[in-house]
């Protein structure tokens, strides 16, 4: 056990009390430590099998035994899961460089972490007035933040809207913010109706010079995409536009003629302005979410290549049924 550097504990919520008993004999020479059920999981982006755990029970259980790690002196990495929220009374070690977080109920035990260098929430569970908080955390090089169509804290649920999401933007642009995921498709909500994202959003998100990796999900106003389009760091890009449903599929015939001609249009425009993104190195744009095909950086490529200048932006020589099926042998399944 003392020459254990490494250590996964699949800690759930009624293994707490043994927990609290457990971490005092761990051995101070530990580096890396993870925590919970879904503690396993190596990536942050993208569809990862966890449930954010809600309400008083998992809180009361997580403020009864608090955690107690500060001992561990050459733990640098910390994963911990949504069943091993972090609460207020958690002690952390100050050497660690790394932590990732699946639910955070409480920022108190991140502000004395004056070495750490990434950090990871999702969900981000944090307030925009106490996300603010993170800026005095000088040492981090790395923020990853990931909202999940709702908002859970204190085991309270409340649709995110459109004004927190942008008192929360202007956090982010403080904050050394790497990637950024808004998961759950739900979209904001806001007069009791959800509703697309704003392309004052996408102007907050131009302000992130480091951001790398983007994931929307949620509904998007069309505007939005000339903004993504401005990102030119991105390397990884995943967003939900169902352009080929809508105007495609089974409901294309409720639009008028100039609708569907300014859709292709459209359609057009954004596949130029993704694949002039200089460091874009993977895509995953769902396009037609009745069937659950999506299009890749790969995909999109070979359909610009194949309509070659007809398919200039403005040109108005393609029609929105020619797009389809030009572009639909080129798209793959979508994975959730």
């Amino acid at each position: 056990m003392k020459q254990l550097t490494r250590l996964e504990l699949p800690v759930h919520m009624g293994d707490m009390a043994g927990l609290q008993h457990l971490q005092q004999c761990l051995p101070a020479g530990l580096q890396e430590l993870q925590l919970g059920a879904d503690a396993g999981s190596e990536q942050d982006e993208g569809a990862i099998a966890f449930g954010v755990i809600e309400g008083e029970e998992v809180l009361q259980g997580r403020q009864q035994y608090p955690l107690e790690l500060s001992h561990l002196t050459a733990l640098t990495k910390l994963t911990l899961s949504a069943s091993v929220p972090l609460v207020s009374d958690d002690e952390l070690p100050a050497t660690l460089l790394q932590l990732r977080l699946r639910q955070c109920f409480d920022l108190h035990p991140l502000l004395g972490l004056t070495k750490l260098q990434s950090l990871a929430l999702r969900p981000s569970t944090i307030p925009p007035r106490r996300l603010q908080d993170l800026t005095q955390l000088t040492s981090l090089t790395s923020v990853k933040l990931f909202y999940e169509g709702g908002y859970q804290q204190c085991g309270e649920f409340t649709h995110w809207s459109i004004q927190r999401l942008n008192e929360s933007a202007a956090v982010w642009i403080q904050l050394p913010v790497v990637s950024l995921g808004l998961y759950e498709g739900s979209g904001p909500y806001e007069g009791g109706v959800f509703g697309p994202l704003t392309v004052g959003l996408t102007k907050q998100m131009q302000k992130l010079a480091g951001l790398t990796s983007l994931t929307l999900d949620w509904p998007l106003e069309h505007a939005v995409f000339a903004g993504i389009g401005q990102l030119t760091h991105l390397r990884q890009l995943s967003l939900h536009w169902g352009w080929y449903d809508e105007y495609v599929g089974t409901r294309w015939t409720e639009h008028t003629a100039e609708q569907l001609a300014n859709c292709a249009d459209a359609v057009l425009h954004v596949m130029h302005g993704f694949a002039a993104l200089p460091h874009l190195q993977e895509l995953c744009w769902l396009c037609d979410e009745d069937r659950d095909l999506c299009l890749s950086l790969e995909g999109l490529q070979q359909s610009l290549e194949q309509l070659g200048p007809r398919g200039a932006p403005g040109s108005m020589q393609v029609s929105i049924h020619e797009l389809a099926a030009l572009v639909e042998p080129n798209m793959e399944e979508y994975e959730y």
